[in-house]
């Protein structure tokens, strides 16, 4: 038994097995808590069509690495118009990473989730499924 420890589990190659099995399950558990957060943000709000009431022109952001290949982001000022018990609410997202060239236009509708207690609360449903808006 402990030769087959000495020879298989602490060869140098299995620590770096061991290593990668670790982060796999570092990012998968990152990944499961975001998606139980986003679950409970949609559980404990109520899911309203808005209107993008105000868009500005989607500006792009380049970011360089030391590779030289760079991430691009399209960002927009949104203000998101939506009506809750009869009451006109406005949710304004500055320089939001809208994840596509064409961004939103003033009269699309979208989706947001407001809080139950505090309408003006609001989350566009994009953020809550990927880390940009498209």
């Amino acid at each position: 038994m402990i030769d087959y420890i000495k020879r298989n589990l602490l060869h140098p190659l299995s620590f770096f097995g061991v290593f990668f099995i670790i982060l796999a399950l570092f990012f998968g558990a990152s990944t499961m808590y975001k998606c139980s957060q986003n679950a409970k943000i949609k559980r404990d709000r109520v899911k309203i069509t808005g209107t993008i009431a105000n868009a500005s022109e989607v500006t792009i952001k380049k970011r360089y690495s030391k590779r030289g290949n760079g991430i691009q982001r399209y960002l927009q000022d949104l203000d998101i118009s939506y009506d809750y018990h009869n009451k006109n609410y406005i949710k304004s997202y500055k320089q939001l990473n809208v994840g596509k060239p064409n961004g939103y236009h003033t009269g699309d509708k979208v989706s947001v989730y407001a809080d139950k207690n505090t309408p003006s609360d609001a989350i566009l449903s994009s953020l809550l499924f990927t880390d940009t808006v498209g």
